[in-house]
């Protein structure tokens, strides 16, 4: 159960970082286009 505990937290640990670096993505573009 602790491995299943850690790999969860793992998982949502990525998700959260995979949407920081997407949301970035989308603002640098934005700004890119609209410059």
């Amino acid at each position: 159960m602790a491995l299943f505990g850690g790999g969860t937290v793992l998982v949502v640990a990525l998700s959260v970082l995979a949407g920081l670096v997407v949301g970035a993505s989308l603002l640098w573009y934005i700004r890119w286009i609209t410059s």
